[in-house]
């Protein structure tokens, strides 16, 4: 086994930003390459092999609920109660819809159980998967205390 740490670093990267229609595709790419990929990552993660494509779909004018929603979008914010927690980008009724979203159905069970205790006044849980021969469950609990 090798015991060198090997720095790593992206071969690719997509970046998609929604911009006002007075900003063209070819200015915003300029932008975006000069004064975020450039000062802020290629000295860390990113070296002149690097291939980033910055809007490679064309203009993003429309986004957020006028572009984007529909009923799956409605649905996630709804079980995210209006987008006050966090939401990651996975559907909660995937494949697997009886692990992705009975897990999130507990872990609300478990905050709304600890704020109705009087435990704590506000409570955030963050549900992971990692994999590991299969996937386990991960739950993170952040407290705000009473």
């Amino acid at each position: 086994m090798n015991s060198v740490k090997e720095e790593l670093g992206y071969g690719k990267s997509v970046v998609s930003l929604q911009h006002s229609e007075n900003i063209s595709l070819e200015d915003l790419c300029k932008e975006v390459s000069s004064k975020v990929i450039r000062e802020v990552f290629l000295t860390q993660y990113f070296d002149e092999n690097t291939i980033v494509h910055i809007n490679s779909c064309g203009e993003f004018i429309i986004g957020r609920s006028k572009g984007d929603s529909l009923l799956t979008g409605r649905k996630i914010i709804v079980d995210t109660y209006g987008s006050w927690v966090a939401y990651g980008a996975r559907a909660f009724s995937g494949q697997k819809f009886h692990e992705n979203r009975s897990s999130v159905y507990a872990a609300r069970l478990l905050a709304k159980s600890l704020l109705k205790a009087g435990i704590d006044k506000r409570c955030l849980g963050e549900k992971g998967e990692r994999w590991v021969q299969q996937i386990r469950n991960e739950l993170i609990l952040q407290f705000k205390g009473p």
